[in-house]
């Protein structure tokens, strides 16, 4: 049996009917919050009732509940209301160190959860962080922070429980007014239309929604010496615009007498003249036992009932307007309304008071004090009651105590400006998440230019010793190997933070898929198998990204080379004209895939299986990228595959076709597949000036071998201010500039050889870079053309040669 105190913190649990309720998104994002800011792997909203922890939210688990004794939460709302408690090592704590949820999954080492507590101060469980390694102790800031976090758990809490009051407050409000069996009507004298709410037919045994009677049909259905009463006193308030008030006997169509009270008023035009009437008709056959049953009613419900007569004596109070006053009813009823409010609130409340006795209906809120001392907020109606002759003989009160939701909006309100702090400082995170993106990429490529191309310079020299070129050519495999893992992740990582921007152009889709899969023919060659490339009625040119869609057909071509031992590999695309749509195919003969297998595929960090991953390598993202790739290019990807008969990867993505295409080759190194063998006969670059600007000694190496070898005279400047010093003196062909460098930026560099005359102000200056291909898309339009790292010789020539010949171009469309 639970102790006093803990069936008292189950009944406040209980209160909030939240227990084995689905997933809300406004949880969810807490739990999401906390397992960013502490860098944890799990987070959980967890909720203790007498048998379970059970999970409101979580993040990183798949459970939903476990054992009350296997939790940590159990311990931790033994503590203080707001209190937190923290395990640095679970496997030392000898409370933890044998509990199955430390010795097995999910391996908990550290575990720091703050207590959720009621506003009735039970602790109802908590927001914990939780770690498969051991941690230091959290920080005063990192305590608070938690803290925090756990109080807007609590808010969300107590603004779920106020939105379920107010809505049962409301279902209860509408049931009271069918219940009442009051039913409006109106009557249009011009044109003698007589419209009824749903309640007038029910009272008159007609069918819901039919068209009501007309005058004399309905004038027919009173008793007679009702009916000549009524049809004076429609006339007269016609004439005089008075209303009325009528108590009659009807027999309805099906025979049945009813009494009824109807009470009515007169809606004038702007010149006095009575234009129609509307009421109010009720049923009052059964008025005693109507009077009971009305009593009963509104003593149940949660809004506050009265009424008091012309003389502002009360006759009727519910069990709920008691309760406010503190009073019983017979020393109510025998108050007046300036009694049991106290001069200075009555006072307050004089000219709604008075308004209401002139037939005016007051709508309004007020605060005020109870004889306990509590404050309560309340939603007050008066509501005129007219007799007979139209004259206001009393007032309804009804007010509904709106105490907890206007607590719960200054909670929100209060949640809110925390979460935009939240949002603030994780929009704050994100930024710095992105510098540090650009940052590694540019660190870790910068080496990887260094040893891949100089790795693959020794490959091409003939006087290396053939088991030095073997092991040369590991090196340069395995380099390439570790570029196309970082890449993976960069891109993964971009995609994620939505940092990837889609730049579509005039692309041509049969040059970009013959292109591609030609990248592919000597490995292809090399394993015996064939390439094929079958398409069907493309377009000369559409509106694509090329380098996103290149990239997509790089990774699907790529593994059904890498998965397919013998047979062939098949691209086929299509164009679908109405829809404005590439589809492409990319069929092999490879390994296939089960179901299992295929649901796994277009996950981060998935494979189909371990041993796949020793035998071709990869991060597993491969699949992904190219997922929201295609997503972000507008359209959708996906597989077909049965176990050793192949597999066929297929996407669409939107492709407007061009009308008159001036199709744009790309400026940049980024679609050449490889080095292939070098042919250092030629020399395209024979007597070119170039300057090569590059704080790393081993990429201006590097550059300088491959140009001075394709015939290129070259000059080296070791930072942005030695760069701009030659480039103010020196007259060159072309400048090559890295980006990030000390001192002056490549982009500073840029604009001051641009804003300075001198020999180079209009030479073409291209971007050299180890960032991603869309890092810092606003600095590479400022160039002439952009190199990446790591080097690719047939690239650097290339691109230098494209911008040369775009100069030229410009120069005599000038002339």
């Amino acid at each position: 049996m639970p102790t006093d105190f803990e069936a008292k913190r189950l009944q406040s649990l209980q209160s909030y009917s939240v227990m084995d309720t689905l997933p809300e998104a406004a949880f969810d994002r807490l739990t999401s919050l906390a397992a960013e800011l502490f860098e944890t792997p799990i987070a959980v909203v967890s909720l203790i009732d007498d048998k379970r922890a059970w999970f409101k939210s979580r993040h990183g688990v798949e459970a939903t509940s476990i054992l009350r004794e296997c939790a940590f939460c159990a311990h931790a709302i033994q503590q203080d209301p707001g209190s937190i408690l923290v395990v640095e090592d679970a496997l030392q704590d000898p409370r933890f160190m044998a509990n199955p949820m430390v010795t097995s999954e999910p391996n908990i080492r550290f575990y720091a959860g703050a207590v959720l507590t009621s506003a009735e101060g039970y602790n109802l469980g908590t927001l914990c962080v939780i770690d498969r390694k051991p941690r230091p102790p959290l920080t005063a800031k990192e305590r608070k922070r938690l803290a925090t976090l756990a109080q807007l758990v609590m808010d969300e809490l107590e603004l779920r429980k106020a939105r379920l009051e107010v809505h049962e407050k409301k279902a209860m409000l509408d049931l009271a007014e069918h219940m009442s069996g009051l039913g409006q009507w109106r009557f249009d004298i011009a044109s003698g239309d007589i419209s009824w709410s749903d309640e007038m037919f029910r009272i008159h045994g007609l069918e819901v929604g039919s068209v009501p009677p007309d005058f004399e049909t309905m004038l027919a259905l009173y008793h007679e010496q009702d009916r000549a009463r009524l049809a004076d006193l429609v006339q007269r308030a016609i004439s005089q615009g008075e209303g009325y008030q009528l108590e009659a006997r009807l027999r309805r169509r099906d025979g049945v007498e009813r009494n009824i009270s109807a009470k009515a008023q007169c809606v004038l035009d702007d010149f006095g003249a009575t234009k129609a009437l509307i009421g109010v008709f009720q049923d009052v056959t059964e008025h005693v036992q109507a009077a009971h049953f009305l009593q009963t009613i509104t003593d149940n419900l949660p809004s506050q009932i009265a009424y008091w007569d012309k003389d502002l004596r009360y006759r009727f109070a519910n069990s709920a307007y008691q309760a406010r006053f503190g009073k019983s009813r017979e020393e109510l009823l025998g108050m007046t309304l300036p009694q049991a409010l106290g001069e200075a609130h009555f006072q307050l409340n004089a000219p709604r008071v008075r308004a209401a006795l002139r037939g005016e209906r007051q709508a309004f809120e007020r605060t005020l004090t109870k004889p306990t001392g509590e404050v309560e907020h309340l939603w007050a109606n008066y509501i005129p009651d007219f007799d007979e002759a139209g004259a206001v003989r009393g007032v309804f009160v009804l007010g509904t105590d709106v105490t907890a939701l206007k607590e719960s909006e200054l909670r929100l309100h209060e949640t809110n400006a925390l979460l935009a702090a939240a949002r603030d400082r994780a929009e704050a995170a994100a930024l710095v998440k992105s510098e540090f993106l650009a940052n590694m990429s540019h660190e870790i490529r910068t080496p990887l230019t260094a040893i891949i191309g100089f790795t693959n310079l020794l490959k091409t020299r003939t006087e290396v010793a053939s088991e030095a070129r073997a092991q040369i050519a590991q090196v340069a495999k395995a380099s390439e190997a570790l570029l196309a893992i970082v890449n993976d992740i960069l891109d993964f990582s971009k995609l994620e933070a939505g940092r990837v921007k889609i730049q579509p152009r005039p692309t041509a889709p049969s040059s970009l898929l013959s292109d591609t899969l030609s990248m592919f023919e000597s490995i292809a060659g090399a394993k015996g198998l064939t390439l094929e490339i079958a398409e069907q009625s493309l377009p000369a040119a559409v509106r694509i990204d090329p380098d996103k869609t290149r990239q997509v057909l790089i990774n699907l071509v790529g593994n059904a080379v890498k998965f397919t031992d013998q047979g062939s590999v098949r691209v086929s695309a299509a164009y679908d004209a109405s829809a404005e749509r590439l589809d492409v195919r990319v069929q092999d003969t490879g390994v296939g895939m089960t179901a299992e297998q295929q649901a796994a595929l277009f996950q981060r960090f998935s494979q189909v299986d371990g041993s796949s991953t020793r035998r071709h390598g990869g991060t597993g993202l491969g699949l992904a990228i190219c997922k929201g790739l295609v997503t972000a290019m507008g359209g959708d990807i996906g597989v077909c595959s049965v176990a050793g008969e192949g597999s066929v990867f297929h996407f669409q993505i939107a492709a407007p076709q061009i009308a008159s295409p001036q199709i744009a080759s790309p400026m940049s190194n980024a679609g050449w597949a490889g080095w292939g063998e070098i042919d250092w006969v030629g020399r395209p670059l024979d007597k070119l000036r170039v300057l090569v600007v590059d704080d790393n000694s081993s990429n201006r190496e590097l550059a300088r071998i491959f140009l001075e070898r394709y015939g290129a005279d070259v000059s080296e400047a070791h930072d942005g201010s030695a760069a701009v010093e030659q480039a103010l003196t020196e007259p060159k062909d072309i400048i090559l500039l890295d980006l990030r460098m000390p001192k002056l930026s490549g982009v500073e560099v840029l604009l001051k050889i641009r804003a300075t005359e001198g020999p180079n102000r209009d030479v073409p200056v291209l971007a050299f870079t180890a960032d991603g291909a869309s890092d810092r898309q606003d600095e590479y339009e400022k160039f002439n053309g952009l190199v990446h790292k790591p080097l690719v010789p047939q690239a650097l020539v290339a691109t230098l040669l494209q911008s040369l010949e775009c100069r030229r171009d410009a120069r005599q469309s000038a002339a």
